[in-house]
């Protein structure tokens, strides 16, 4: 009996983080997010065993604003609307995972992300991807995705597009290697309105010593202009939740062009496209399994002098601080 009893509470794990953020952004006129991403937020996930073979997910996100300024909360009208239809607490994101044989399955709409620093992609989308392990420290994965907020993705008119790639991850002695190269089935809606149909990106990680960890992304694409991406990561030590007063320094230096990804995770709109600057960081763990963040930002935004209501080359300062509480 108690093994069984055992073996029906292993089928079901929840875990997740409750996060406190401040923000301390520059008005939108400027590029800056304002007081939009000041917020309260808990990331719940659960992973429940269907067999051997098959595992079902779930995600679910809750975003509490505590500013009257929420911009990013509109209609389809266009009008403001402070009810979140994407981060309410329902579950966005469901997913199944499997592993029948050599072969690894995924389908869903899941949060993906390709490349060390997903720069080549990181966003929630509906999608599908099939992996291998074909040597000891190499994996291939085919993928093709639909994702799930146009307004985030690089490429215009982003509700429109349709991804399908390959990624190649291994290592190479002591330096970690990602290649990832993906195409765009619908850049021609709207008269090739979304600037590419290819992309190709290359990802690095390697130690630099016995604390100092180096990473380095580029991505191309082809697009007429503006079409490289490029983020450099320099890392010092790093934080270990189970380990009172372990601590990361970080600093990062990055160069998203208007399309020169498309789409790349912006964390919360400290990355935003069309953007270049560095980001200089820390993190703590004060208590067990509980993690604090706090890094500053300097930017220049509308680097392209493309984007509509944004000064070209616009001056961007960003200061944010947040603590995780993980479960």
């Amino acid at each position: 009996r108690y093994q069984e009893l055992s073996n029906k509470v292993d089928r079901v794990q929840l875990f997740g983080f409750v996060r406190a953020k401040y923000d301390h952004d520059d008005s939108s006129a400027s590029g800056g997010a304002e007081n939009n991403n000041k917020h309260f937020y808990m990331d719940l996930e659960g992973k429940m065993k269907v067999g051997k073979t098959w595992e079902a997910h779930f995600q679910s996100e809750t975003r509490k604003g505590y500013t009257s300024n929420q911009s990013w909360r509109k209609d389809d009208k266009g009008k403001m609307n402070f009810d979140s239809s994407d981060q309410d607490g329902t579950f966005q994101r469901i997913w199944v995972e499997g592993r029948p044989g050599a072969l690894g399955v995924t389908v869903g709409t899941k949060w993906w992300g390709y490349g060390f620093q997903c720069v080549p992609f990181g966003h929630a989308a509906d999608g599908a991807q099939l992996d291998v392990n074909f040597a000891k420290t190499w994996n291939a994965k085919a993928f093709y995705l639909r994702p799930r907020q146009g307004d985030l993705v690089s490429m215009p008119d982003g509700q429109q597009t349709n991804i399908r790639g390959l990624n190649l991850t291994g290592r190479v002695g002591v330096v970690e290697t990602s290649f990832t190269y993906a195409a765009n089935d619908n850049h021609k809606q709207k008269d090739n309105n979304q600037m590419m149909s290819r992309m190709a990106a290359a990802d690095f990680r390697v130690p630099l010593g016995k604390d100092l960890k180096l990473t380095g992304t580029y991505v191309h694409t082809n697009a007429y202009a503006f079409k490289n991406s490029k983020e450099l990561r320099l890392d010092y030590k790093g934080t270990d939740l189970k380990k009172v007063g372990s601590y990361g320094l970080y600093t990062r230096l990055f160069d998203f062009q208007r399309y020169g990804d498309m789409s790349h995770d912006d964390e919360w709109c400290s990355l935003p496209a069309d953007s270049k600057g560095y980001i200089i960081g820390v993190k703590y763990v004060p208590y067990e399994n509980v993690e604090w963040e706090t890094f500053y930002s300097g930017q220049t935004r509308n680097s392209s002098g493309t984007l509509s209501g944004i000064d070209q080359k616009a001056k961007g300062h960003l200061f944010r601080t947040q603590i995780d509480f993980h479960f």
